[in-house]
């Protein structure tokens, strides 16, 4: 039996045992915070496992955060009193097991900042679990202990519960993202941690020296705060061109993909039926980007309909290893490469553009070979035309990048090749097909184009 099965099997058990499942929640609460034994290390951990279960539908919300709250409420209680039932033995210097470095760490805070600690201790795992019993040995009035106690676990169980049922309630979608962006993720992990690193070695302490600084010398430190601000966002921007330069330049050679053989259709409908006519920037088809609305058969090479109209032919990102110097060349001629848009799970096979003077505003094709026309010797592709406006943040390759953003009138971008085609008496007849669907773009819909639909069909 596999560990999913195995899940799924628990997951039903608990879902047919409500009371008993209810039950160990509540006892996970009691016994996570009891004297210093900490039954359940980390029953943080069960708190998010419950809520996510919430989430989901499986368990109750309000059960479940009833059943913690009143489960750490009754286990710090409990604490409580074990404290002020031993205190003698628990204050004795010379007790070895209530002079361990986490017990010394909690009497320091409780001593430090009173019942205050009893609060904080909720916020700050590694002397929450014995605050409560120095509360007691301190012979704290038990109203008092109450009083910081109950909010301190409201807050305390409740951020657990609110990042659980948030996770519970859009596990689809937080796992489609971490998917789309896994690289942007782990990338974001590593820095934080190498972060971390540098901070705790370089500067132990920190919290407690900021405190001191607002108290007496706010310029100072808010001059300190912007030095550090700019030092680590440099460090940030630094560590994230060098992750790109990993990610396009340093790849390995791609192997040559064995070559599928194409279908060969009698018509044109049977070509495209059932087809989905956009291109999406990933295979997951869950980011539209632009419509697919050219469809080419030729019997010549594609790259000669273009040649004959001036058109240049792109360099695709994926199919290409290039250096840094190789981009900044295609740059400076305002040919860059184009990144992948996928339709129906397949990245496109070329790309051209027409001459232009920036590059940062082109109008540009890519097309996806899907077949052969009649005896097989027309080529039939799809095409998406768009025109580049500018660079904006967008998701390639699992990454967050500067990507050209398109005009959101495609249809225009449509009309101004079959212009440039019919001005340079390229040999084409030309339809429209009413094969797209037609979209009103709106500031609400995912879509960031607008189209009427029609799909220019040329024949070369």
């Amino acid at each position: 039996m596999d560990i999913l099965s195995i899940l799924f099997a628990v997951i039903i058990f608990l879902e047919s045992h409500l009371l008993f499942s209810y039950t160990v929640i509540f006892l996970v609460a009691y016994f996570e915070t009891l004297v210093s034994i900490e039954v359940f290390a980390y029953g943080e951990i069960f708190f998010v496992v419950a809520a996510v279960l919430a989430g989901v539908g499986i368990f109750d919300v309000w059960v479940v955060t009833l059943a913690l709250l009143v489960g750490a409420v009754l286990g710090d209680s409990s604490s409580f009193a074990i404290g002020r039932r031993y205190h003698t033995l628990i204050l004795d210097k010379g007790s070895k097991f209530f002079n361990s470095r986490k017990h010394q760490k909690s009497k320091r805070s409780f001593e430090e900042y009173g019942v205050k600690s009893l609060f904080l201790a909720r916020l700050f795992r590694p002397i929450s679990p014995v605050t409560h019993l120095w509360a007691g040995a301190h012979k704290t009035p038990y109203q008092k202990f109450l009083i910081y106690d109950i909010p301190g676990v409201i807050v305390g169980v409740g951020k657990f519960v609110l990042a659980g049922y948030f996770l519970g309630s859009n596990y689809q979608e937080i796992l489609t993202f971490v998917q789309e962006y896994s690289a942007t993720i782990i990338f974001i992990s590593i820095f934080l941690l190498v972060a971390y690193y540098i901070t705790s070695r370089v500067a132990p302490g920190a919290l407690k020296q900021t405190v001191l600084f607002w108290r007496h010398e706010k310029r100072k430190l808010l001059r300190k705060m912007l030095k550090y601000t700019a030092y680590y966002m440099l460090m940030f921007v630094l560590f994230y061109i060098f992750s790109l330069y990993l990610l396009f330049f340093l790849r390995t050679t791609k192997q040559p993909s064995v070559p599928v053989p194409l279908p060969v259709y009698h018509t044109l409908s049977e070509a495209v039926g059932g087809l989905n006519f956009v291109a999406y920037a990933d295979k997951t088809s869950s980011h539209p980007v632009q419509p697919v609305n050219i469809i080419i058969a030729t019997s010549a090479d594609i790259s000669e309909v273009f040649r004959s109209s001036s058109w240049v032919h792109d360099v695709i990102f994926s199919k290409e290893n290039l250096t840094p110097e190789e981009f900044y060349f295609l740059w400076k001629k305002h040919t860059p490469p184009v990144s992948d848009l996928y339709v129906d799970g397949v990245a496109q096979d070329v790309a051209f553009q027409n001459s232009s003077e920036s590059s940062l505003r082109r109008l540009h094709v890519r097309f996806w070979k899907i077949g052969f026309l009649g005896d097989g010797s027309t080529a039939l592709y799809l095409g998406s035309v768009s025109y580049d406006t500018g660079l904006g943040i967008s998701s390639y390759d699992k990454f967050f990048v500067p990507l050209h953003e398109i005009d959101p009138d495609v249809d225009r971008a449509r009309e101004s090749m079959l212009k440039m085609f019919l001005d340079a008496r390229v040999p084409i007849e030309y339809t429209y097909e009413p094969l797209g669907t037609p979209i009103l773009k709106t500031h609400n819909e995912d879509t960031q184009y607008r189209t009427d639909g029609r799909i220019l069909f040329l024949q070369y």
